[in-house]
């Protein structure tokens, strides 16, 4: 129970984060020739907490998934 608080805790933050980075103004939106160039990082930034998402996410994936397999 304390870990799924825990991932719970972890999920909230990297949602309120993930919302900080999209609110950012990006230059390449306005200059999508600049775009390749990531000047602001938000792209690296971007990646960086999708990767964490996928850390928080797998192994809930992986339990309830193992869960269904050992009902049948």
């Amino acid at each position: 129970m304390e870990k799924h608080s825990k991932d719970g805790t972890e999920f909230r933050e990297l949602v309120m984060k993930y919302g900080q980075v999209m609110g950012k103004p990006n230059i390449s939106d306005f200059f999508p020739m600049l775009a390749r160039f990531d000047l602001q990082g938000i792209q690296k930034e971007m990646e960086a907490l999708l990767k964490l998402f996928d850390s928080i996410l797998d192994p809930a994936i992986s339990e309830c998934m193992k869960m269904l397999s050992d009902r049948r």
